[in-house]
Protein backbone atom coordinates (compact mmCIF):
# COMPACT_ATOMS: atom_id res chain seq x y z
CA UNK A 1 0.00 0.00 0.00
CA UNK A 2 1.38 3.41 -0.97
CA UNK A 3 1.67 6.46 1.26
CA UNK A 4 -1.59 7.90 -0.09
CA UNK A 5 -3.33 4.62 0.77
CA UNK A 6 -1.89 4.66 4.28
CA UNK A 7 -3.08 8.22 4.85
CA UNK A 8 -6.54 7.31 3.56
CA UNK A 9 -6.62 4.20 5.75
CA UNK A 10 -5.71 6.30 8.79
CA UNK A 11 -8.40 8.84 8.00
CA UNK A 12 -11.01 6.10 7.66
CA UNK A 13 -9.88 4.39 10.89
CA UNK A 14 -9.90 7.63 12.84
CA UNK A 15 -13.11 9.06 11.42
CA UNK A 16 -15.02 5.81 11.13
CA UNK A 17 -16.31 6.65 7.67
CA UNK A 18 -15.20 6.60 4.05
CA UNK A 19 -16.32 10.04 2.90
CA UNK A 20 -14.48 11.60 -0.02
CA UNK A 21 -14.97 15.15 1.22
CA UNK A 22 -12.00 17.06 2.61
CA UNK A 23 -12.48 18.09 6.22
CA UNK A 24 -12.44 21.79 6.91
CA UNK A 25 -11.68 23.46 10.20
CA UNK A 26 -13.96 22.07 12.87
CA UNK A 27 -14.90 24.17 15.87
CA UNK A 28 -14.68 21.26 18.30
CA UNK A 29 -13.79 22.33 21.80
CA UNK A 30 -11.64 19.26 22.49
CA UNK A 31 -9.40 19.44 19.44
CA UNK A 32 -9.63 23.15 18.64
CA UNK A 33 -10.30 22.50 14.93
CA UNK A 34 -7.59 19.84 14.52
CA UNK A 35 -9.94 17.05 13.35
CA UNK A 36 -8.72 15.58 10.07
CA UNK A 37 -5.63 14.07 8.49
CA UNK A 38 -2.23 15.78 8.82
CA UNK A 39 1.07 15.09 7.01
CA UNK A 40 4.64 16.32 7.26
CA UNK A 41 7.52 15.30 5.04
CA UNK A 42 9.97 18.07 5.90
CA UNK A 43 12.20 15.96 8.13
CA UNK A 44 13.85 12.58 7.79
CA UNK A 45 10.53 10.81 8.37
CA UNK A 46 7.25 11.12 6.49
CA UNK A 47 4.79 11.57 9.36
CA UNK A 48 1.02 11.32 9.07
CA UNK A 49 -1.69 11.18 11.68
CA UNK A 50 -5.42 11.58 11.99
CA UNK A 51 -7.43 13.35 14.68
CA UNK A 52 -11.08 12.87 15.50
CA UNK A 53 -12.78 14.14 18.64
CA UNK A 54 -10.05 13.62 21.24
CA UNK A 55 -8.35 10.56 19.68
CA UNK A 56 -5.25 10.58 17.50
CA UNK A 57 -3.67 7.80 15.42
CA UNK A 58 -0.22 8.00 13.78
CA UNK A 59 0.49 5.44 11.06
CA UNK A 60 3.91 6.50 9.83
CA UNK A 61 6.76 6.10 10.61
CA UNK A 62 5.30 3.84 13.30
CA UNK A 63 1.82 3.01 14.52
CA UNK A 64 0.81 4.89 17.66
CA UNK A 65 -2.46 5.74 19.35
CA UNK A 66 -3.12 8.54 21.74
CA UNK A 67 -5.16 11.57 22.61
CA UNK A 68 -5.55 15.28 22.06
CA UNK A 69 -5.98 17.18 25.32
CA UNK A 70 -7.29 20.74 25.47
CA UNK A 71 -6.92 22.32 28.89
CA UNK A 72 -8.38 25.63 27.74
CA UNK A 73 -5.10 27.47 27.26
CA UNK A 74 -3.18 24.91 25.19
CA UNK A 75 -3.63 21.77 23.12
CA UNK A 76 -1.36 18.78 23.74
CA UNK A 77 -0.97 15.82 21.38
CA UNK A 78 0.02 12.62 23.23
CA UNK A 79 1.04 9.36 21.57
CA UNK A 80 1.17 6.91 24.45
CA UNK A 81 0.66 3.58 22.71
CA UNK A 82 3.34 3.02 20.04
CA UNK A 83 3.70 -0.54 18.75
CA UNK A 84 7.51 -0.34 18.85
CA UNK A 85 7.80 1.52 22.18
CA UNK A 86 9.39 4.58 20.53
CA UNK A 87 8.76 7.84 22.38
CA UNK A 88 10.22 10.42 19.93
CA UNK A 89 6.83 12.02 19.53
CA UNK A 90 5.30 11.06 22.87
CA UNK A 91 3.92 14.50 23.69
CA UNK A 92 3.82 17.87 21.99
CA UNK A 93 2.28 21.33 22.24
CA UNK A 94 0.07 21.93 19.17
CA UNK A 95 -0.83 25.22 17.51
CA UNK A 96 -3.32 25.43 14.64
CA UNK A 97 -2.92 28.21 12.05
CA UNK A 98 -5.66 30.84 11.84
CA UNK A 99 -6.88 29.43 8.50
CA UNK A 100 -6.83 25.82 9.80
CA UNK A 101 -4.49 24.50 7.07
CA UNK A 102 -1.27 24.01 9.06
CA UNK A 103 -0.53 22.58 12.46
CA UNK A 104 2.72 23.23 14.32
CA UNK A 105 3.75 20.80 17.03
CA UNK A 106 6.65 21.37 19.40
CA UNK A 107 7.53 17.93 20.77
CA UNK A 108 8.82 17.45 24.31
CA UNK A 109 12.32 16.98 22.84
CA UNK A 110 12.20 20.59 21.57
CA UNK A 111 11.88 19.53 17.92
CA UNK A 112 9.21 21.44 16.01
CA UNK A 113 7.29 19.98 13.06
CA UNK A 114 4.77 21.62 10.78
CA UNK A 115 1.95 19.51 9.33
CA UNK A 116 -0.43 20.27 6.48
CA UNK A 117 -4.09 19.32 6.47
CA UNK A 118 -4.98 16.73 3.83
Amino acid sequence: MGIAGLVLAAAVMVSGCGSDSKPGPVKASGTMGMDGTWVSDAGADYVSFGVTNSSVLMITPRTCGGSVDNNGSSVVVRFDRCTDGNADRASGQATLSDDGTTLSVTWQSGTQETFKRQ
